[in-house]
């Protein structure tokens, strides 16, 4: 932002009138806090998690209704994701000579760190912190609902040939009696399978089909990290 130099009359009335205006222009110039590390480190310092907690619990965010992902909250999420892993990674190197001697209180700050460190990030990017961790959990939701069905596809084909088997048996009963214990084996099979396909709601189906459009952008975020070995 271009810097702005003015001068400001004591006492004067019109200065009274416009300074407030121009406060709130400046404040209104959001600027995102430096990734480097040291300055991360610095920021954990500053603000510890009772703070960051206390913060995240006064925020308001209401889930829309349809359960539905936006294209800005995916995008929100992968930026998140991204500062989380900075974030995580400086309160590792911050944290790491103290806690070799044990769980201490440093110890214990630094897991309280690294366990908030995505809502740090989602409040050090603008965002609001609740949004977020609703936007997380319909991610997962999602992405447990496509491995679901991607396993469901790599089964049928074998449902398929147990199928042709059965009905192969079935032809080659000797009886009618034969016939009907196998036609109740394809019933009972066909029902089986039937239960045990998913079925996400439309909503879940909607999400995961939006994820599928940032498939690189989220592998990219959730992949294991330096610390960060779960991936979460």
């Amino acid at each position: 932002m271009t810097a702005i130099h003015f001068r400001i009359r004591a006492a004067g009335p019109l200065s009274a009138a416009v300074l407030p205006l121009v406060v709130s222009l400046v404040g209104g110039c959001r600027r995102e806090p430096s990734a480097d590390s040291a300055a991360i480190r610095q920021r954990l310092e500053i603000k510890g998690t009772a703070q960051v907690m206390a913060e995240v619990a006064r925020a308001d965010f209401r889930p829309p209704a349809d359960g539905e992902l936006t294209a800005r909250q995916i995008e929100m999420y992968v930026a998140v994701r991204r500062r989380e892993r900075q974030i995580r990674e400086a309160a590792r190197q911050r944290f790491e000579p103290k806690t070799a001697a044990g769980l201490g209180g440093p110890a214990r700050r630094a897991m309280a760190d690294l366990a908030t460190a995505d809502l740090r990030a989602a409040q050090e990017l603008g965002d609001n912190p609740k949004e977020y961790a609703w936007v997380k959990d319909r991610v997962l939701e999602a992405q447990i609902a496509a491995t679901s069905e991607a396993l469901a596809r790599q089964l049928e084909s074998g449902r398929v040939h147990y199928l042709a088997l059965l009905k192969q048996r079935k032809s080659a009963a000797a009886d009618a009696v034969g016939k009907a214990a196998v036609d109740r084996q394809i019933a009972d099979f066909r029902k089986s399978a039937a239960e045990s396909t998913p079925r996400p709601a439309p909503a879940v189906r909607h999400n995961a089909e939006l994820l599928a459009r940032y498939e690189e952008q989220l592998a990219a975020v959730q992949a294991p990290g330096k610390g960060n070995p779960n991936g979460k």
